[in-house]
């Protein structure tokens, strides 16, 4: 997914608990299914990839949870 031409840049966010736990889930059923090991961030890249594609209505998305709700579509 990520090309030689693709600079990465540093960001920082906050999570909670049990996201952090949903992304170490990934990663062991990933590690132990595929034999792949992923990162979180690898994760986070391709979470972020998929919506680019995701046809998305913004007018009414005024919280985390409207926005949620729009994606789960």
């Amino acid at each position: 997914m990520e090309h030689a031409a693709t600079r990465n840049r540093r960001e920082t966010f906050i999570l909670h608990d049990e996201h952090v736990e949903i992304l170490e889930d990934l990663i062991y059923h990933v590690r132990k299914k595929a034999n792949v090991k992923l990162n979180k961030s690898e994760i986070i890249r391709a979470l972020i990839f998929s919506l680019q594609h995701k046809k998305i209505k913004f007018e009414g998305i005024n919280s985390e949870e409207a926005f949620l709700e729009q994606i789960s579509r």
